[in-house]
């Protein structure tokens, strides 16, 4: 596959607003054509919420306008397509706009073919070249419109495509350097909440999560709300950022836990559990697993001399919201006031995330061979 060579040329094109646009005759009136334009990027920059305001923002200057109503089509659900289109005035279409609606009325099976017909048809159109890269996956193609387009709006999307194929391996060895070198001509050009969320997703990808975190605060910012697509990863970084006091909090907790369940505590057995839910219990004494409910008081037959964790490691999921938890629990028991059993496990246990507060959901205690578990038939939990 080519690649791309960037040299002071190409930057100094890259910070030189060329406008151009995605579709230059549009059946509009000028202002409207123009926000049309700008919803045509926001939609194929993959920033759906800002495609649609802009689109309806143009249909407000001219209701008339075709490529406004092809717009809310094309990033609508599919059972939602026929509303705009039926508002369409199908008589007054451009050639690109009447490709474009080929497009949008293709299936996902007949789009790589369609996409590809229209745009041999008009090679020279930025929207059917996007659009016929993106539905056949034609990294080549897609590298065309970075060169072809560089310095103007309409290479944004080409831009952050190319990135991820540089990043993913599309280009031979994955190049994390180069995914962000285009990132950064990117937000050269402009401001844009969906590059801001692709340069943190690649710092991420890269372990960097203090700049991923930096970079996601900026999309959230200029797209903050309750319903901002952005959030999600916002949170992640952050915990991400903050990984070594979350394991430091979970130590702690599971201390916590083992402390309550060996002078059984059922209000902190309680607390350390979803409220409504159980936890799952297997222990060491290798009977069925079964649910806990902390709220009963068991019948338990046995005094702990000494119960305590060691060699602990937290490992997180990628959100960092889930984390399971294994450590070895050592001490001592009797059962009758005189015999010393001596207890030496391997333990797991799945905590999440619930509403701000972890929360235990699993815990698997299996005996090691240097000691005991519990004895079998001891009605108790975490063990």
């Amino acid at each position: 596959m080519r690649t791309i060579a960037f040299s002071l040329c190409l930057f100094a094109l890259s910070v030189t607003q060329v406008h151009a646009q995605w579709v230059e005759s549009a059946s509009c009136d000028e202002l409207s054509s123009t926000l049309a334009n700008k919803a045509i990027t926001h939609l194929l920059n993959l920033e759906p919420l800002s495609a649609v305001a802009t689109a309806e923002a143009a249909l407000i200057v001219d209701n008339s306008c075709a490529l406004g109503h092809l717009i809310l089509a094309d990033a609508a659900i599919e059972r939602d397509k026929q509303l705009h289109l039926d508002k369409l005035s199908k008589a007054g279409l451009s050639s690109v706009e009447s490709s474009y609606l080929k497009i949008i009325l293709s299936s996902d099976e007949e789009r790589p073919a369609v996409a590809e017909d229209v745009f041999k048809k008009s090679s020279d159109n930025a929207l059917l070249h996007f659009k016929y890269a993106s539905s056949n996956q034609d990294w080549d193609s897609m590298l065309d419109g970075v060169n072809q387009h560089v310095g103007s709006e309409v290479s944004l999307p080409f831009l952050n495509t190319v990135a991820y194929g540089y990043s993913g391996g599309q280009y031979g060895e994955p190049n994390y350097d180069r995914a962000m070198e285009l990132l950064d001509i990117a937000i050269t050009i402009q401001e844009s909440p969906n590059i801001r969320d692709s340069r943190a997703e690649h710092f991420a990808n890269m372990g960097d999560f203090e700049s991923a975190f930096e970079e996601q605060l900026h999309a959230y910012a200029s797209n903050g709300n309750a319903g901002s697509p952005y959030r999600t990863n916002l949170v992640k970084y952050y915990r991400a950022t903050q990984h070594e006091q979350l394991q430091s909090e979970l130590k702690t907790l599971v201390q916590k836990r083992m402390d309550a369940t060996r002078e059984n505590d059922r209000e902190v057995l309680q607390e350390l559990t979803v409220e409504g839910y159980s936890a799952v219990a297997c222990n060491s004494n290798l009977e069925a697993c079964y649910v806990t409910d902390p709220s009963v008081e068991p019948n338990i037959n046995l005094e702990w001399l000494s119960f305590e964790a060691n060699n602990m490691e937290v490992y997180f999921n990628g959100n960092f919201d889930n984390a399971i938890i294994t450590f070895d629990a050592k001490g001592s028991y009797t059962t009758t006031g005189e015999v010393v059993t001596n207890y030496s496990t391997r333990v797991s246990e799945v905590w999440s995330l619930e509403e701000g507060a972890w929360k235990m959901w699993l815990s698997n205690y299996a005996p090691k061979p240097d000691a005991s578990g519990i004895p079998s038939s001891l009605s108790s939990i975490y063990y």
